[in-house]
C-alpha cells in the first residue's frame, strides 16, 4: 500500500469504519438530539440561518463547508492565499446535513485520489504546509469533530 492508498483508506475509515467513524457515531441520532445545544455552547454566536453552535447539525454543516474548502485548496495548489469557501446554505435537518457530509467527504476523497505520491511534499495551503500535512490535517479535523459529536450525544443523554 502506498502513501496515497493509506490516506484514502483512512478517509474511508473516518466515514464508515464499523466502530469508530462518523457513520457509527451518528447512527440513530434523532432530530431532537441533532439540534440540541449543550449549555456550554449557549453563549456562542449564532451564524445567520444556521443551526445553533455546537449542535450535531452545526458540526455536520461545519465539516461539509470545510470539506468543500479543502477540495478547492487541493485543486488550486500551490496557491497559499486561497480565500475561504463561501458558506453554503445551512442545512437544518439531520438527514440533509448527513447527506451533504457524505457528498462533501466523497468529493474530498476524490480530490485526494488525484494526488500522486511524488506530490506529497509539494506546497499546499497556508504557511509552510505541504500536501501530506494538509491532507493529514483534513483527517484530524474530521476526527476532532467526531469526538465533539460523541460528547454532545453523551451530554444529551445525561441532561
Amino acid at each position: 500500500m502506498d502513501a496515497i492508498e493509506l490516506l484514502l483508506h483512512q478517509f474511508d475509515n473516518n466515514l464508515k469504519h464499523p466502530w469508530e467513524s462518523l457513520e457509527s457515531l451518528l447512527k440513530n441520532v434523532t432530530a431532537d438530539e441533532a439540534s440540541w445545544q449543550a449549555p456550554c455552547y449557549a453563549q456562542e454566536e449564532l451564524q445567520q440561518n444556521g443551526p445553533p453552535p455546537g449542535t450535531i447539525l452545526w458540526q455536520l454543516n461545519h465539516l461539509s463547508g470545510c470539506n468543500r474548502h479543502y477540495v478547492e485548496v487541493l485543486r488550486n495548489r500551490p496557491e497559499k492565499d486561497f480565500p475561504e469557501a463561501a458558506p453554503g446554505s445551512p442545512l437544518t435537518t439531520f438527514s440533509a446535513a448527513l447527506e451533504e457530509l457524505r457528498a462533501s467527504h466523497a468529493a474530498l476523497r476524490a480530490e485526494v485520489s488525484k494526488v500522486k505520491a511524488g506530490e506529497l511534499k509539494d506546497a499546499c495551503g497556508h504557511g509552510s504546509r505541504n500536501v501530506a500535512d494538509f491532507i493529514a490535517g483534513c483527517l484530524r479535523h474530521e476526527i476532532w469533530h467526531a469526538g465533539s459529536m460523541v460528547l454532545i450525544r453523551r451530554l444529551y443523554r445525561a441532561k
